[in-house]
């Protein structure tokens, strides 16, 4: 692929970008600032007034929520050229990404051990624990890609090949990037896109190993915890 052929066309250009998120919120640095903040927010409150291990996911979960809501609806509206120009100044490093994405896998261990070392014998809290186990892991998965997908198109736009041919239909947008991301978490690879850089494929293959260990390991630890405090397995 060309440089010229992953450039936003003008008919995309033309088509405004709709703002959800305030211009201060709109960088991903920005955007974990405020997902930590509303996250320790959210366990001093209920840590404080019910039980902390319960307190301990819902600050987890909070700070997950307002990450993925922060990110989708700033990504979600982008056009091709707003998508190009956002990529190109994200102020993450690579590094700093993958730090992230193994930050949520810890965060979603961490839900999973604080539901078995905060179940008491007597049975109180086994629903809301459980419910606010499954929304953190969850969460985390979501919150994993989301990285990803901004991960994926700092790369096409910084390398000069791309190293993504989306077929034709034009300059992609971050719902582009979104949908190459979420299919490497749900298949392990890439599904219709084609990756044509080893670097891409670099990160492609630590993606796919990061939700293949997520799927089998954290996800199922939580729905065995789940289904054995309700008699279910």
């Amino acid at each position: 692929m060309n440089r010229a052929s992953k450039r936003p066309s003008k008919r995309a250009g033309n088509r405004a970008a709709v703002t959800v998120v305030p211009s201060p919120l709109r960088t991903t640095k920005a955007q974990v600032l405020a997902a930590a903040v509303a996250g320790v927010l959210g366990w001093a409150v209920t840590g404080t007034v019910m039980d902390n291990a319960l307190g301990v996911m819902v600050g987890i979960t909070l700070g997950e929520v307002v990450f993925l809501v922060l990110s989708t609806s700033t990504l979600w509206p982008m056009a091709p050229q707003e998508t190009a120009r956002a990529a190109t100044r994200e102020d993450l490093a690579p590094f700093a990404d993958e730090v992230l994405v193994v930050l949520a896998a810890v965060l979603a261990m961490v839900s999973v051990v604080t539901l078995h070392l905060g179940t008491g014998e007597d049975g109180s809290g086994h629903s809301a624990q459980a419910v606010m186990t499954l929304v953190g892991v969850f969460g985390a998965w979501a919150c994993v890609h989301q990285t990803y997908a901004v991960h994926y198109a700092h790369l096409y736009y910084v390398d000069e090949d791309g190293g993504i041919d989306f077929g034709p239909g034009g300059a992609p947008s971050y719902v582009d990037f979104l949908y190459v991301s979420y299919a490497v978490g749900m298949t392990y690879g890439v599904t219709d896109s084609t990756v044509t850089s080893r670097d891409v494929r670099k990160v492609v293959l630590r993606h796919g190993l990061v939700s293949f260990v997520f799927g089998m390991v954290i996800l199922g630890a939580a729905i065995n915890l789940v289904t054995g405090m309700f008699g279910l397995g």
